[in-house]
């Protein structure tokens, strides 16, 4: 069986599980996202310079 990392969160008076596996990949899917963007915000920049 696979082991997740939990961490446990205690906000007011309730307590939260937060599995800090699906957190990362979050992260990591968000920061690939962001770089992506980067790239094509880069790439329609060489493509206008291109052009003149």
């Amino acid at each position: 069986m696979e082991q997740h990392e939990i961490r446990l969160v205690e906000e007011d008076n309730t307590i939260y599980e937060i599995d800090m596996d699906c957190v990362k990949r979050k992260q990591l899917a968000a920061k690939r996202a962001m770089e992506a963007e980067e790239k094509r915000k880069l790439d329609r920049e060489n493509s206008k310079a291109k052009e003149t």
